[in-house]
């Protein structure tokens, strides 16, 4: 009995430590043409942003949770910290139907520097394979929108080493 426990144990964490499906490096991130820039931050055009040939981050928020959006403000701490981000676009897409609460929290804040777009029907998700996931909502891009490094380097610390080399 106590081994069949461990076995299912195992399977368990070696199941769950697979490598995880959806968008990878060396793809390229697409960005919907229903996105819409919001009425705040930097402003730039959806189409503007998916040309640009220099690298960026697209951090993933969705519209509807309130808890989401502080990952928005964890990103400016993060960028005050880290001297590499500094010149760096950074772009949040907020997904999701509702976005009262993303508009109302963002038009009384100092996050000018950033650009945010809209996705009301979350075609960025389906468009890129992607999942709800705050460990992987966040993405360093290169030219051609191809996906350098995936993964929230605000979060982890072998991510945020990933990006650092990246940017070096």
């Amino acid at each position: 009995m106590k081994y069949s426990y461990l076995l299912f144990i195992l399977s368990i964490v070696l199941l769950g430590c697979s490598k995880r499906k959806g968008i990878e490096e060396s793809s390229s991130f697409v960005f919907p043409e229903s996105l819409s820039k919001m009425e705040f931050g930097l402003q730039d055009s959806a189409s503007n942003i998916s040309k640009m040939n220099s690298k960026k981050v697209i951090v993933l928020i969705n519209a509807g949770c309130s808890l989401c959006h502080t990952e928005i403000w964890q990103w400016e701490r993060f960028i005050s910290k880290h001297d590499s981000f500094k010149n760096l676009p950074i772009i949040f897409i907020i997904y999701g139907r509702t976005f009262n609460t993303s508009e109302r929290l963002m038009k009384n804040s100092r996050l000018k520097d950033f650009i945010f777009l809209r996705d009301p029907s979350s075609e960025t998700l389906s468009a890129n394979n992607l999942k709800q996931d705050k460990f992987f909502n966040a993405f360093l891009l290169g030219d051609n929108n191809k996906i350098l490094c995936p993964g929230n380097p605000t979060l982890s610390d072998k991510i945020l080493n990933n990006y650092l080399a990246i940017l070096k």
